[in-house]
Order: structure tokens, then C-alpha cells, then sequence
């Protein structure tokens, strides 16, 4: 003992000790394990599923948008406000839905048609068309995958926009040629639209009204002070969806959202939480009273040892620091073992619901970050039950302890 440096004396004793010990070392070991792998399962269905439904949520813009139902009159300062807000990604004017539908057609000798096809105003930014870029310029669009298959169309083709109106009494056509610079994907879009410039809408709708002679559409004709009979609204993310749709609510407008499916998975969330809590609290509790008691005994029946170690040099800290370097070898060995079988059992999990859950990727899956959290949290614990079990131990006079043996 005297060769040996100071410093490393206790953490050697320990080690020895625990050797020496093996099998009352492996029952705490085991122990540990039967109390993180349950509470490492449950944050990890937590996390892998509801992370996977929020995924899933997210990447539906549809689920971001806020549907404005009928037509309104939506000027400048309604706009600058709900930018104003920061909760909105996306926002652009859009005029009434009777007067976006028109009828496309390609070129070719077939001459196909696809008549009912939604003009939609579309930007930067648009969650909706992917990642094509967006028409800057009254003479292009980017269609959806339906019309574009209907009508035999790839990008780089040009198709002709057609506007039927009845003006005095005479039925007249208004044509004008746009080329595809894009087809948005179909999950995205089931619908049959064309997402052009919101020029191009105002101008079809002037022509219809009867404002324009002929369709004639001239880039910036939309102006910045014109009202608009509805919009086009996507919140950044879901968690800010019921706010932006109480925001428009209280303008007077009539809106309609996902938020029931989104509230769904929040109960969920708050639901798998509270578990995970519950298990985790009485797993730990439960965990942090057996080392104490375990610790306490250990060294009430260690006692003469202890006060041998007092007698030949060591101090009160060192031999306090006995059990809790002791502890903090149960909880790394317990720890290791734990996240080993955590990870083959979320393995077996994700392989087995695989197929029948609607959850993109693992069902059950921890980050690095939990994982560390965790590791982390089982050693303090461990170390401070160590702690408390041997400081009543250790203040007892070494004296005392060698004429009650």
C-alpha cells in the first residue's frame, strides 16, 4: 500500500473490493439493469413514435396550411399582419376559386384537354410544389402530377390556358400559352392545378369580369394595393397552426385546419410521457433506496475493515470515497449492459411492427443525447445513494468500531 500513490489508493481498494466481490457486485449490476432497460424501452417507443408521427405531420404541408373558406375582401394591411405574426411560412393573395378554374391544352396533333384545372398562386417558398422552382414570369407553371400525366406533358412543353366568359351576352374564349417549368410531386398534390404567378390569376380574373378585352397578361399587373378574395396560408410548423388559425379567426374570416389530427398526437405525446415519467420515477426511486440500503449494509458488515483503513492513514473522505467509487463501477457496468440489450430489443421492436404501424422509420429509437442524458443521470444517482449509505457509516471513531468487533 505505502508504494502506492495517494491518489490512486481508494480507486485500487475499490476495484480489489469489487473483484473480491464478484457475485454481490453482479446481483446490483443486474439489478440496475432490470430497472433502466424498462424505463430505456419506454423513452424510446416515446420518442421513435411520437417523433416519427411528427415527422410524418411536418412533412405534410397540407397539414400546415390554414384553409380560408369563402371569399373575403383581403387587403394590404390584412397581409402585413399575419407576416407581421412570424407564425406563417408561406402566404400569398389568391382571388376567388370560380374564376381560377380553367382548361388546359397541349400541343400536339391529339390536342388532349384537360378541362377544370385550378390556377393556383404559388412563390417562393410554396411547401407544395417540391423542389421545383417557382414560376417568376406569367408564362410559366408548374402543374401537378395528374394533369401532367393526363395530358402527356414533361417539362420543357408548352400548353395553352384557355378562360371561357360570357360578356354581353356573347360566349368568348381567352387564350394564352404557358410553358411547364416543373410538375409537383403527387403526394403533395392530388388535385388537377396548374401553380403559376398571381399575375396571371388576376388577369383572369379581370378578363373574366370583363375588365380586360382579351386575355392579356403583363407581369406586375397585380399590383400592391388590391384586395383579394382569399389566400393561401401555411404555418411553420404544426405546433404554431392552432395560432395562426385563431389570428385569422379573429380578422372575421372562416378558416379550417388538421388540427384535430394534430391534437391527436399531441394527447398521444403527453400520454407517453406521463408513463415515461411514472416508470422512470418509481424505476429510480426504487433503484436510488435498494443501493442505499444495499451501500449502508455493505458497510455496517464492512465496518472493522473500514476502521483498519482509518487506522493506517486513510482519511475519513477516502474511505467515504470507497462505496461510491464502487457504485460508480455498478452504474457504468449496469449502464453498458443496459444500452446493449436496449438497442437488440428496439431492434427486434422496429423489425416487428415494421409493416404495421403508420410510422415512418423506428418505432422505438433513443439519440445519442438521451443516451448519454441517461447514462449520466445512473451514475449521480448511484454515486449520491452510495453517498448517503456509507456517511453515517464512516463518521463513526474507528476506535469504537474495532472494540465492537
Amino acid at each position: 500500500m505505502s508504494r502506492l500513490r495517494p491518489a490512486l489508493q481508494v480507486p485500487i481498494l475499490a476495484l480489489r473490493g469489487a473483484i473480491f466481490e464478484w457475485r454481490l457486485v453482479a446481483c446490483y449490476v443486474f439489478g440496475l439493469v432490470a430497472v433502466l432497460v424498462p424505463v430505456m424501452l419506454t423513452g424510446g417507443l416515446r420518442y421513435g413514435v411520437i417523433n416519427g408521427l411528427l415527422d410524418r405531420l411536418n412533412a405534410d404541408p397540407r397539414n400546415l396550411e390554414i384553409v380560408i373558406v369563402g371569399n373575403y375582401r383581403l387587403g394590404p394591411d390584412w397581409f402585413a399582419g399575419v407576416e407581421q405574426t412570424g407564425l406563417a411560412s408561406f402566404i400569398v393573395p389568391t382571388t376567388r376559386s370560380l374564376s381560377a378554374t380553367v382548361t388546359l391544352v397541349a400541343g400536339g396533333a391529339d390536342r388532349r384537354m384537360a378541362s377544370a384545372v385550378q390556377l393556383i398562386p404559388t412563390g417562393s417558398g410554396d411547401p407544395l410544389i417540391g423542389d421545383n422552382p417557382p414560376p417568376t414570369t406569367s408564362d410559366a407553371t408548374v402543374l401537378s402530377a395528374s394533369v401532367a400525366k393526363e395530358l402527356g406533358l414533361e417539362v420543357g412543353d408548352t400548353i395553352t390556358l384557355i378562360a371561357a366568359r360570357r360578356l354581353n351576352g356573347v360566349s368568348e374564349l381567352g387564350k394564352w400559352p404557358i410553358e411547364i417549368i416543373g410538375i409537383a410531386p403527387a403526394g403533395l398534390v392530388q388535385q388537377d392545378v396548374a401553380f403559376v404567378t398571381l399575375d396571371v390569376l388576376v388577369g383572369t380574373e379581370d378578363f373574366r369580369d370583363g375588365t380586360l378585352p382579351e386575355l392579356k397578361i403583363v407581369d406586375g399587373m397585380a399590383g400592391n394595393d388590391r384586395e383579394f378574395a382569399s389566400a393561401r396560408v401555411f404555418a411553420k410548423n404544426i405546433d404554431q397552426v392552432p395560432a395562426l388559425a385563431k389570428m385569422a379567426e379573429g380578422t372575421g374570416l372562416s378558416v379550417r385546419t388538421r388540427s384535430q389530427e394534430i391534437q391527436t398526437v399531441k394527447l398521444l405525446d403527453k400520454s407517453l410521457s406521463t408513463a415515461f415519467a411514472i416508470i422512470a420515477t418509481v424505476g429510480g426511486g426504487g433503484y436510488l433506496l435498494s443501493v442505499m440500503a444495499s451501500q449502508w449494509a455493505n458497510l455496517e458488515r464492512r465496518r472493522r475493515d473500514l476502521s483498519i483503513l482509518r487506522l493506517i492513514g486513510i482519511t475519513k473522505i477516502g474511505v467515504l470515497m470507497l462505496p461510491v467509487i464502487e457504485a460508480g463501477l455498478i452504474a457504468t457496468l449496469g449502464f453498458a449492459i443496459s444500452t446493449i440489450a436496449f438497442f437488440a430489443v428496439a431492434h427486434v421492436l422496429n423489425w416487428m411492427f415494421a409493416e404495421t404501424l403508420l410510422v415512418e422509420g423506428a418505432i422505438c429509437q433513443l439519440g445519442w443525447l438521451q443516451i448519454v442524458a441517461i447514462g449520466a443521470i445512473t451514475l449521480v444517482v448511484a454515486a449520491f445513494a452510495a453517498f448517503i449509505g456509507g456517511f453515517n457509516v464512516v463518521r463513526i471513531d474507528p476506535g469504537e468500531s474495532l472494540r465492537a468487533v
